[in-house]
């Protein structure tokens, strides 16, 4: 399968799976907010919280099971999987953030912190790409798929 092809699935297959990324995000992100506004009752929100990281860990599992299909090399799956990982690893670590600041009272340090996750995981992801271009050359990485390189 030539890069290009490969574009072009992956592209439709994020475009089928964005609706249930984007409600298990809003739906979590209400019961995070919950949480931190709620001191009694906050169990079932954590319930929430917690089905819909499981939720999108399984979504997030869907997507990289389906983009190692697309290679036959072993280290560029390998790649792939700390890529979904990396993706999955900094929800829980913002949530984290979130609530602690927030229970601390020292709410300046939260967009600190974020701001300082958002960049490493960005360095993280960049290192992840360069080193799946020189795995496996003709899978594409993240800045690649994106519509105006899918071409049918």
């Amino acid at each position: 399968m030539t890069k290009q092809e490969r574009i072009n699935v992956i592209y439709k297959m994020t475009q089928k799976l964005a609706w249930a990324r984007s409600a298990l995000v809003i739906v979590m992100m209400f019961c995070v907010f919950s949480i931190q506004r709620l001191e009694q009752g906050s169990v079932w929100y954590i319930v929430g919280t917690a089905s819909c990281l499981l939720f999108i860990s399984v979504v997030l599992g869907y997507e990289s099971r389906f983009a190692k299909s697309l290679t036959s090399k072993h280290k560029a799956k390998q790649i792939i999987t700390k890529q979904y990982v990396y993706d999955f690893a900094v929800i829980p670590l913002l949530i984290f953030i979130y609530l602690l600041t927030g229970r601390l009272g020292v709410m300046w340090l939260g967009p600190v912190l974020v701001i300082g996750v958002i960049i490493g995981f960005y360095r993280i992801q960049r290192k992840l790409e360069d080193q799946l271009t020189r795995a496996d050359p003709e899978h594409p990485i993240r800045r690649d798929i994106k519509l105006s390189n899918v071409r049918d």
